[in-house]
């Protein structure tokens, strides 16, 4: 079984939000969220006009007639 607990990390150590409720000892994974702002989010749009199709994009390709 795998329960998910939020807390936060500070000065090395976690402190987490509730007590787990286990009889036996699990074995625990550690993920760190980080809310760095430093990192650059992605903006919408970004490769507009980088991007084409040719212009028969959509019509019937020749090796296929045989099947249409």
């Amino acid at each position: 079984m795998k329960i998910a607990i939020s807390g936060t990390y500070q000065e090395g150590k976690i402190f987490i939000s509730k007590k787990p409720d286990f009889k036996a000892k699990p074995k625990v994974v550690i993920l760190f969220e980080s809310e760095n702002e430093d990192i650059k989010k992605r903006k919408f749009g970004i490769l507009k006009g980088k991007i084409s199709a040719s212009d028969n994009f959509d019509d019937p390709l020749d090796d296929l007639k045989e099947y249409m």
